[in-house]
């Protein structure tokens, strides 16, 4: 996970959101942003990976 912290944030709400870039069968590739009225303060991205539990 990579998280880039771009503008301070203020007391108030923050609304996150988060998108699926793009999903393999294996990987998954995830991106996300904090968000205080229109302005980001934060975003992130990460790769997943999709491990079988055992048992199935």
């Amino acid at each position: 996970m990579n998280v880039s912290f771009l503008k301070t944030a203020q007391v108030g709400p923050i609304q996150g959101r988060a998108h699926l870039v793009r999903r393999g069968r294996t990987v998954a590739h995830a991106g996300a942003e904090l968000v205080q009225g229109d302005i980001a303060v934060a975003s992130a991205t990460a790769v997943c990976m999709f491990v079988p539990q055992a048992g199935r």
